[in-house]
C-alpha cells in the first residue's frame, strides 16, 4: 500500500500534534536567534480563538496548522509540487484541495498572511472527530503534493527533533541540552 499521510497523521490526536508543533517552535527559538532561518513558529491566539503554527524550510515550502474550537486546519505548499498553482497554465488551486472543508474550517484560511491559494495539500479534522479529512484530490499521474515530506516535519518524540535539528543547525544546536529538548517533548 502507498503512504498516505492523512493516514499517517490519523494516529495522533489534535492535542498532540498541538503539542510536538508548540514545543518544536520552542526548542527552534532558543537554538536559533535568527528568524530568517528559523523553522517553526508557534503563536497563541494568533487571532481570537486561534492558534497558529508554521513550519517554513527555507526553500519556499512550508505548512500552516490553524487550530480552533471547530476544528484544525493543516494547509501545506511545496514549491517543487505538481499541484503548485505555479505549475499550471491558469494559476487555479489544484481540484479538490478544499472541496467538502466545512465552511468554518475554510474560513480560518482568509488572512492573506496564510497565502490560501499557495497551496499543494490541505487536511482537516472537525472538533471531536476522530480522522483527518482531505478533499477529492484526483491524482492521475501519481503527481506528488509535498505532504509526505512536509507532514514529516511535525515531530512526536523528541528523539525524531533531535535527529532533525543536529542535521539543520549543526553548531548552534550546542545551545540546548538533549536533556532539555526530552522533558519538553514529555
Amino acid at each position: 500500500m502507498d503512504y498516505n499521510p492523512r493516514m499517517e497523521l490519523d494516529q495522533y490526536t489534535t492535542e498532540q500534534v498541538r503539542h510536538a508543533l508548540q514545543v518544536s517552535a520552542e526548542i527552534d527559538a532558543k537554538i536559533c536567534e535568527d528568524d530568517e532561518i528559523r523553522s517553526y513558529w508557534f503563536l497563541e491566539e494568533w487571532k481570537f480563538g486561534i492558534d497558529l503554527a508554521l513550519y517554513q524550510n527555507g526553500m519556499g515550502d512550508e505548512f500552516f496548522v490553524l487550530f480552533s474550537d471547530n476544528g484544525t486546519v493543516i494547509k501545506g505548499f511545496d514549491s517543487a509540487s505538481e499541484l503548485s498553482p505555479y505549475e499550471n497554465e491558469n494559476g487555479n488551486i489544484w481540484p479538490g484541495i478544499y472541496d467538502g472543508m466545512p465552511e468554518d474550517l475554510l474560513n480560518l484560511l482568509d488572512d492573506e498572511n496564510l497565502k490560501r491559494s499557495e497551496v499543494t495539500f490541505c487536511f482537516w479534522r472537525q472538533a471531536g472527530g476522530s480522522h483527518w479529512q482531505q478533499g477529492p484530490v484526483l491524482l492521475e499521474n501519481d503527481e506528488y503534493d509535498g505532504s509526505e515530506i512536509l507532514l514529516d516535519q511535525i515531530f512526536f518524540t523528541a528523539e525524531a527533533y533531535i535527529d532533525w535539528a543536529k542535521d539543520y543547525y549543526e553548531q548552534d544546536f550546542k545551545k540546548i541540552s538533549l536533556e532539555e529538548i526530552r522533558t519538553r517533548f514529555t
